[in-house]
């Protein structure tokens, strides 16, 4: 007998909670009135037929990424791959029989990131073609997918990214056929107003007006899956009236974290920060040479040369070379959501 169990057909009475339970058993509805049902019993059962998550895969396998199965199951035949560091849309992971949790792409047609079997596109399958699937983990339990955040669009709040590479190429369109019109510098933090999946799956990024005249596009990785721009934390302050409290920042840099008095290091060092010792920041402001400082309240935690020379006291975050100097101490509610 089959029974419905949490909005799913499944097998017998085992894919239930509770296999003694009689009102969670009734009988199998046919392939329409099932679907109403996945539809009409709230967000978390007809979430898993649509497609809405987005998904980068972090795996190069034999075919040079991970490969886009049939059926629900690992071991199916495959129809095609999408390459490494490619992003695809899909459902929420779906658990098979064998406790695989899998993907499933949008069908009859699939996303241009699929690149398909050629003995497959010649026999014509894709007009048969009626679910595709990509598994997660592979049978020897490595991670072949990875959350994605999908496109986006800042209207209303600024976001940020630093640049991980030697200069990346700036366009004036999210493709990369087209030439350069300029670069963005090794360790410079810009902000990005918009996220765009080209259909090949390459993601792009398209910088604020301010840098470049006209549209200005770069992506997120390379096509080996190499970060060229990673997403970090915004500007912020907080006023003399407000009801939170400052950040706690903690030096990681061997020789001390240098304290200026204005952000930016042309300014002359008037203290260091002990490594390891933690400060109290109630300001981080992205300046107009792209980097990123914190501003500090006397702790005591900085030695100074000259303590009625200072007024504020600023602190670089990251390096010009990327290297971490100071680093937010997360509270045990924050440490336990990441």
């Amino acid at each position: 007998m089959q029974v419905v169990c949490g909005g799913r057909a499944e097998g017998g009475a085992a894919g239930c909670g509770r296999p003694d339970a009689p009102q969670a058993m009734r009988p199998m509805l046919p392939r329409p009135a099932e679907d109403e049902l996945l539809q009409a019993t709230g967000p978390t059962a007809g979430r898993q037929w649509m497609f809405d998550c987005y998904y980068r895969v972090c795996h190069r396998g034999k075919s040079g990424g991970v490969a886009v199965r049939f059926k629900n199951n690992i071991a199916s035949p495959v129809l095609g791959h999408v390459p490494l560091g490619r992003v695809f849309r899909a459902t929420t992971p779906i658990y098979n029989e064998q406790g695989d949790p899998m993907v499933r792409l949008e069908t009859p047609q699939l996303p241009s990131a699929v690149v398909r079997d050629e003995d497959k596109a010649e026999d014509g399958v894709e007009r048969h073609l009626k679910e595709a699937w990509v598994p997660c983990r592979s049978i020897r339990n490595e991670v072949l997918l990875e959350p994605h955040r999908g496109p986006f669009l800042a209207s209303q709040t600024s976001r940020f990214f630093r640049c991980v590479i030697e200069g990346c190429k700036v366009r004036a369109a999210a493709d990369l056929t087209i030439s350069e019109l300029g670069y963005v510098l090794y360790g410079d933090v810009v902000e990005v107003v918009e996220a765009v999946v080209a259909p090949d799956g390459v993601v792009f990024l398209r910088l604020h007006d301010r840098y470049f005249d006209g549209p200005a596009w770069v992506v997120e990785r390379s096509l080996d899956n190499e970060s060229v721009l990673n997403e970090v934390e915004g500007a912020w302050s907080l006023s003399s009236a407000s009801d939170f409290k400052p950040e706690t920042y903690r030096c990681v840099q061997d020789s001390g974290a240098p304290v200026r008095t204005q952000p930016e290091l042309s300014a002359p060092p008037v203290g260091r920060i002990p490594c390891g010792a933690l400060v109290s920041v109630v300001q981080r402001i992205v300046t107009p040479q792209r980097q990123i400082f914190l501003r500090i309240v006397d702790t005591g935690a900085s030695t100074t040369s000259d303590a009625s020379k200072v007024g504020e006291q600023w602190v670089i975050e990251t390096s010009t070379c990327c290297a971490s100097v100071m680093t937010k101490v997360l509270s045990r509610v924050e440490t336990a959501l990441v």
